[in-house]
């Protein structure tokens, strides 16, 4: 059976790369990026990133898109994931058409009359 791997958050906390997995994925879809320091960085990467003179965040990537995929499993989960996030690689039948649904940070991966988490 042909699958497709999609990339969630499994725990309370909520979905981020860390910022070595968005300097790796960046660089191997070939984008220019520069990094901003953070002000407060607290709760998350020390940089923010640009893209051609744009914000670039990590939520705008497709959780399937398979470079994203290559970086968290080349990085490992742990190393990929952003300060609150717990990444988890989920695999769905390939035909199956999916959305994310989140609660509280947590997500699973849904079909009308099944669910992955």
């Amino acid at each position: 059976m042909n699958t497709r791997k999609i990339l969630i958050n499994a725990d309370y906390g909520g979905f981020d790369l860390s910022e070595q997995a968005c300097e790796l994925y960046l660089s191997k879809k070939n984008l220019a990026f520069s990094k901003i320091p953070r002000e407060n960085p607290l709760f998350g990467n020390k940089c923010s990133f640009q893209v051609g003179g744009d914000y670039w965040s990590a939520y705008k990537v497709q959780r399937d898109d398979p470079v994203l995929i290559e970086v968290v499993e080349e990085l490992g989960l742990e190393k990929s994931a952003g300060v609150f996030a717990s990444l988890k690689i989920v695999e769905i039948p390939l035909d199956v058409e999916w959305e994310i649904f989140e609660y509280d940070g947590v997500e699973e991966i849904h079909e009308k009359k099944r669910k992955w988490s």
